[in-house]
């Protein structure tokens, strides 16, 4: 699978250092930072603001599950491939959001997509 123009436009702007990353909430006005999610919302121009309903988020972006969640992946699988971040409770779904929760870097974020889009996507959009 290959990253299609929106998916990729995302993916450049996580790589960009154009957004502060925070944590917590797609975009955070007192900080100026955004989730690897509000990124997405804000390039996109999508304009949602509540990132417990994200459903049009998902849907331009062809995430396979919410919140990123990473679908058809068992957790032992996943750590052999990446290191997950310091304190990650593996009762959880892995999910994008969570990873920017708790440390990952937007850089890492786009290289976890770049190198496994099918774990992140149902489709190119």
């Amino acid at each position: 699978m290959t990253l299609g123009p929106k998916q990729r436009i995302w993916v450049d702007a996580l790589r960009s250092g154009e957004y502060k990353q925070g944590d917590g909430c797609l975009f955070d006005p007192e900080t100026q930072s955004y989730c690897c999610l509000g990124v997405a919302n804000c390039v996109l121009e999508l304009g949602e603001g509540d990132e417990h309903v994200l459903e049009y988020t998902y849907q331009q972006l062809g995430l396979r599950g919410q919140s990123g969640a990473i679908v058809g992946l068992s957790l032992e699988a996943f750590k052999e491939l990446h290191d997950l971040p310091a304190g990650y409770d593996p009762t959880f779904t892995i999910e994008l959001t969570a990873l920017n929760d708790r440390g990952w870097s937007f850089s890492k974020i786009a290289d976890l997509i770049e190198q496994h889009p099918h774990w992140v996507f149902e489709r190119s959009v």
